[in-house]
């Protein structure tokens, strides 16, 4: 089955209490993966509450690409400005959350 794309205002409720609770420690690794991949790349989470879990890498473009489309990547580089990107990929409801911060 194909991860669908939500275009959304709002994401679940715990994955903004995640992002909420965590955003210090999310906005390092997203930091450092940008200073290691010439500022290209996203912060990728891997969701399911189902099993209460969350794992947290930071994707550099190659990654990023495989995630999504690339031409998807191309207008997401294009929009998102100055914002950070983080590519949350929910399996419990098969759907993946771009958020910009």
């Amino acid at each position: 089955m194909e991860t669908s794309i939500q275009e959304v205002n709002t994401v679940p409720e715990y994955i903004k209490n995640f992002i909420d609770n965590n955003l210090n420690h999310l906005e390092e690794i997203y930091k450092g993966g940008m200073e290691q991949n010439n500022n290209e790349g996203a912060l990728y989470m891997q969701c399911k509450v189902s099993t209460n879990e969350m794992d947290v890498t930071f994707v550099d473009k190659q990654m990023a690409k495989q995630i999504i489309t690339d031409k998807k990547w191309d207008d997401l580089k294009e929009t998102r400005g100055v914002k950070k990107v983080f590519l949350i990929n929910d399996f419990d409801i098969n759907s993946l959350f771009i958020i910009y911060l």
